[in-house]
């Protein structure tokens, strides 16, 4: 139920509790201990209701936290999945086609979950690596910029991942030229 129907519900009980009340007030019959026990019922009655409400409103965020907990994992989940396929494909010499057919699974399974950083990230990434497919061979300076390119998708999952108030102090541009930077060192091109 959502809140305003809980307010009016409060409010009409509230409202025929003081006409009730009134009504024992102003009769010449009532003895005080009466009094007493309209004002203990009413007491009771705004108690309950109060707590109700808060318990209601308490439950809506346990489950909505619980939504929240569940959707985290089934993302991270995911994107474990898709570190691991894409490292498996890095991994080859040569790009099959299977390898195509199994990214492309896997960017089905991310539509569900995955903000638009990622999808951006991973659709540069799948657009170096369709073209390397072509290739016969993969050279060394193209894995080094296929895993930049992998380098990149992991740092939008990151921050797919932490919320706003959980992201660290270093921006996502810091933190890419730092990525980038250690991917820099390891290429294997450049040896």
């Amino acid at each position: 139920m959502n809140t305003f129907k809980k307010l009016i519900i409060i409010a009409l009980i509230l409202f025929f509790g003081y006409l009730i009340l009134r009504m024992v007030l102003n009769s010449e019959k009532t003895e005080p201990f009466t009094y007493e026990i309209f004002a203990a019922i009413i007491g009771f009655a705004i108690t309950a209701l109060t707590t109700w409400s808060l318990l209601g409103k308490q439950t809506e965020n346990e489950l909505n936290k619980e939504v929240r907990i569940r959707f985290l994992t089934l993302k991270t989940t995911i994107y474990q999945e898709l570190i691991r396929q894409l490292e498996d494909i890095v991994r080859k010499e040569k790009i099959t086609h299977e390898d195509i057919i199994e990214l492309r699974l896997l960017s089905q399974r991310m539509i569900f979950i995955a903000g638009e950083n990622v999808l951006v990230a991973f659709n540069k990434f799948v657009i170096r690596f369709v073209r390397l497919a072509k290739n016969e061979k993969i050279s060394e300076k193209d894995l080094d910029d296929l895993l930049d390119e992998m380098s990149l998708v992991s740092v939008e999952i990151r921050n797919d991942i932490l919320d706003n108030k959980a992201k660290q102090d270093m921006d996502v541009q810091s933190f890419e030229k730092l990525i980038l930077k250690t991917n820099e060192l390891m290429d294997f091109s450049d040896n």
